[in-house]
């Protein structure tokens, strides 16, 4: 009962927070333990399975995606859940306009680079591990699709705070988190949360040496559980977990963004 008290009131704020500003999340600790989860495969995911112990490692791939969800299948959101949802794309729509991320220059100058191994997400170092939660602001992450026109924002990427919290669900089953994990053992990039100088963060992890020893952090094969909140259309959704959209699809919806983005000004 502890357990479950603690959980609603951690998801009831939450979900006030996404109308503003909050830091930290919800920590493994303060809610149930068992989830739902499936590993996420194109074209077809696995089905969902409520579990207290969740994958930590890949046992079939170099590296596996899971979701994950409190909710379980076929749950309907709220009416409350589908508007903080909503806000949550319409505040990332307004965080882009604002600081001009349309513009991928923007975005660079702003501090956002190329993740490693990665083609698409630009990260930035600052906001990475500056503790805030779900901050359009301040986004972990900006995605950019290559097209003929040159490089395109199509969505933000949230992190949680810290290598086990759980993602806040602010818009109930709408809101999918995932996870990837390794095969092999690995070290954090070398980033630093500001709050605590002795936690390295856990970007994708780069290789540890001949006798799994990191030179800073602490070797894993488990990444911190993130949302995609996409601008463009999605074929799982505004917050679909799958990067790659068919590209007519992405011609179609790009040119759409333009429309709408002339008719605001």
């Amino acid at each position: 009962m502890e357990k479950r008290a603690a959980m609603q009131v951690c998801v009831a704020a939450l979900v006030v927070a996404v109308l503003g500003f909050t830091t930290g999340a919800c920590s493994s600790e303060e809610a149930d333990d068992a989830r739902y989860v499936r590993r996420f495969l194109i074209p077809d995911p696995l089905e969902w399975e409520r579990v207290s112990q969740e994958p930590t490692m890949a046992e079939k791939a170099v590296m596996e995606i899971w979701e994950v969800s409190q909710y379980p299948p076929g749950a309907q959101a709220t009416p409350e859940q589908q508007r903080a949802a909503d806000q949550l794309i319409e505040r990332c729509e307004r965080a882009a306009q604002k600081h001009g991320w349309e513009n991928f220059e923007k975005a660079l100058a702003d501090g956002f680079k190329l993740l490693r191994n990665d083609r698409r997400h630009y990260y930035n170092e600052e906001y990475a591990f500056d503790d805030r939660v779900l901050d359009p602001e301040h986004p972990e992450f900006l995605m950019y699709y290559d097209t003929p026109q040159g490089k395109r924002l199509v969505g933000f990427m949230f992190y949680v705070a810290g290598p086990m919290d759980r993602g806040p669900q602010i818009g109930g089953p709408l809101t999918v988190w995932h996870y990837h994990t390794f095969s092999t053992v690995g070290c954090p990039l070398g980033l630093v949360r500001k709050s605590d100088p002795r936690e390295t963060g856990q970007l994708p992890v780069a290789e540890a040496d001949d006798r799994v020893r990191c030179e800073r952090g602490t070797p894993t094969q488990r990444g911190r559980e993130m949302l995609h909140v996409w601008l463009i259309g999605h074929p799982q959704g505004p917050f679909g977990t799958r990067m790659s959209i068919p590209p007519n699809m992405v011609k179609a919806e790009l040119e759409k963004r333009d429309r709408a983005l002339e008719e605001k000004g």
